[in-house]
């Protein structure tokens, strides 16, 4: 009996630590359903919220392109060999290209990058388990959404009618991929019209093992281009993130942008005499997310749960004659109680009135009311055989063993 009762307190102990800890680690944010449109820009005289700059832009995702594989060599640099890797980098550079330094927010996982770089938003650690999802779904406002309705067309790469995979079991070609991307990119800049803009990009770095989804440098360090024919772009700033380009490629667009985006313009891919346009618009998108936060954030603040209130009521109530009806617990009982604040630290983590424990801590209040009732006799002669003063003193007596037995142990 002794050992069961050891083990049960082990895997109370076990999963209390664990439901801690997922209540600080596995983060969770509001996603925000509001969508922007043409007609929240005030600030300017057009169409929506800016004139057009470019009537295409083509995106190249590059899956864990590092920032270094399109820096031009340097004698003497640490890691040297993952630099100049992609000489077409370096030659769209001289027709008025740059290449920038992207910081990618962890998780670094594919999915979770791809939904940053449409809704501009921040993932927690929590959605990196939608990396392994068949179907995931953006409900956020996004560039997509925002092209669709302002009768942009968005075309997407399909399946290929002929393909020539790379031998993945070669250990020993280590550039034949590398080469092709360079290729590809040099023939997509090849092909823009005047009045195109090329950017391309990782969604995330890579650590010298081929590793990525956790925060260090080699991970969150990813490389971009861009690219014109009829622009030439300034040196880019030194604290890009991903996240900026979501503004920046709305803006130029002239599509609204999304509204729950938390990036910032890039302003040396603007004209000079837009910059501050551009600027302008980003701050009132922001400024209406922020207050769209603030009246959810203090709606949830002043308002009070009944249900859980209630729930917790009874919960103090079941406790209390669970407590003055048995004398001596057995193992079942260890379990049932044992259940009953797994469920309550469930609601305590972070659960809410329609969580699942709520029915479950009813069924089990009234079905512990029946045997309390129906079972033993210690209820019914509480409140008969003694007065209201006893009772009372009988119950303060038991609180203050239980204080005085708690303050011993943990003083």
């Amino acid at each position: 009996m002794k050992i069961v009762m050891h083990l049960l307190l082990l895997s109370l102990c076990y999963a209390f630590s664990l439901l801690i800890f997922q209540s600080g680690f596995l983060l969770k944010r509001k996603e925000l359903q509001m969508r922007s449109q043409c007609s929240d820009a005030k600030l300017y005289n057009s169409k929506c919220w800016m004139q057009r700059q470019y009537k295409r832009v083509v995106v190249l995702l590059v899956d864990a392109l590092r920032y270094d594989f399109m820096v031009p060599p340097e004698d003497g640099a640490p890691l040297s060999f993952f630099r100049g890797q992609m000489p077409a980098v370096a030659k769209l550079m001289t027709r008025g290209g740059q290449i920038g330094l992207l910081l990618a927010d962890p998780p670094t996982t594919t999915l979770q990058r791809i939904k940053a770089l449409t809704t501009g938003t921040l993932p927690t650690f929590i959605d990196a388990g939608d990396n392994f999802s068949p179907s995931p779904i953006i409900n956020e406002d996004n560039i997509f959404f925002q092209a669709r309705s302002c009768a942009l067309n968005v075309a997407f790469m399909d399946l290929f009618t002929r393909a020539h995979p790379f031998d993945s079991f070669d250990i020993n070609d280590l550039n034949s991929v590398d080469d092709a991307m360079d290729k590809i990119i040099m023939e997509t800049a090849n092909a823009l019209f005047e009045n195109d803009l090329l950017i391309v990009l990782g969604d995330h770095g890579m650590t010298t093992t081929g590793d990525h989804g956790g925060d260090s440098d080699d991970e969150t360090h990813a490389g971009l281009l861009v690219y014109s024919p009829s622009q030439k772009f300034g040196i880019l700033p030194g604290d890009l993130r991903q996240i900026d380009l979501v503004p920046t490629i709305s803006l130029l667009l002239g599509l609204p942008i999304p509204f729950s985006n938390l990036g910032v313009v890039i302003g040396s891919l603007f004209p000079k005499n837009l910059t501050n346009q551009a600027i302008a618009l980003n701050y009132e998108q922001m400024r209406s997310t922020m207050r769209r936060l603030q009246a959810s954030l203090r709606a949830a603040w002043t308002q009070f749960d009944l249900s859980l209130m209630k729930l917790g009521l009874l919960c103090f109530v079941e406790a209390l004659l669970f407590t003055l009806s048995f004398r001596r617990l057995t193992l079942i009982h260890y379990v049932m109680r044992s259940g009953c604040l797994l469920l309550q630290l469930s609601l305590i983590l972070g659960g809410s009135s329609e969580s699942l424990a709520v029915p479950l801590l009813l069924v089990r209040f009234f079905f512990w009311l029946f045997i309390l009732f129906t079972s033993h006799s210690s209820i019914s002669s509480f409140f008969s055989s003694s007065s209201l003063c006893q009772q009372f003193t009988q119950l303060f007596l038991y609180f203050r063993r239980y204080f005085l037995c708690v303050s011993h142990t943990f003083p």
